[in-house]
């Protein structure tokens, strides 16, 4: 089964958007069976509500092609409260991105997404504020993916992802080199999820940069698919 661990479905603007019938076309062409789907980014400011967002994509749960991730904005009033609006719509997970916000000073809202028992993915970046750095010191015990792979800093990633029992390392977006080196450096297999951040990037697109990194066809149906299966 080849399960796809970083997708949207919504809308930011006209280069950034996605429905669910136009992702589950990416997925046939790539054979993906599962993709997890997540809320596009703000459209109304930097500390937009995602409490709308989370309800339009909840109508997606009944879709068995689909695991279903509602988004929280650190900046936003409601971020507390939107976990347990995540949590009481039957949502399998949260988004949570870091360009506007970063991770740091958000404390208290990690420490009620690991109450939640829900697995958070995070966006990580090249900014002072995106910088998987800014994760080591995180009050947080739940199942964490670090999404792209910590970009630029994916030699951080791979330590962080090393030193901490809870922390995976998904790959979109990252070059075939940055790949090679994770799949080779990163201890436990069992971490590395593949992802594509559709529609950002096409499924098959990142299923043939693993291909190539990875030989051993075992380990690559393990990064496909299997791995993301023991943190849902």
């Amino acid at each position: 089964m080849i399960i796809d661990s970083h997708t949207h479905i919504g809308f930011e603007e006209n280069t950034q958007k996605q429905n669910p019938e136009e992702l589950m076309k990416w997925m046939d062409i790539a054979k993906v069976d599962k993709s997890v789907i997540f809320p596009l980014g703000p459209t109304e400011g930097k500390e937009q509500s995602y409490f709308k967002e989370n309800e339009n994509i909840s109508k997606q749960l009944d879709n068995p092609r689909f695991i279903v991730f509602g988004r929280v904005n650190q900046l936003s009033q409601d971020s507390l409260q939107e976990v347990d609006h995540i949590k009481s719509l039957g949502l399998k997970g949260i988004k949570m991105h870091s360009e506007a916000a970063g991770f740091l000073g958000f404390d208290e809202l990690f420490k009620k997404i690991e109450e939640s028992g829900l697995p958070l993915i995070v966006h990580t970046g090249e900014s002072e504020k995106s910088s998987v750095s800014n994760l080591e010191n995180i009050p947080f015990n739940g199942n964490l993916i670090i999404g792209h792979g910590g970009k630029g800093h994916f030699k951080e990633a791979i330590r962080l992802v090393n030193s901490r029992n809870n922390f995976f390392i998904e790959t979109s977006l990252l070059s075939l080199r940055r790949t090679k080196i994770i799949i080779g450096e990163v201890i436990d297999k069992s971490k590395i999820l593949f992802g594509s951040d559709a529609p950002f990037n096409p499924p098959e697109m990142e299923i043939r940069k693993l291909e190539y990194a990875c030989k051993d066809k075992e380990l690559l149906a393990d990064i496909l698919g299997n791995n993301i299966l023991r943190i849902l």
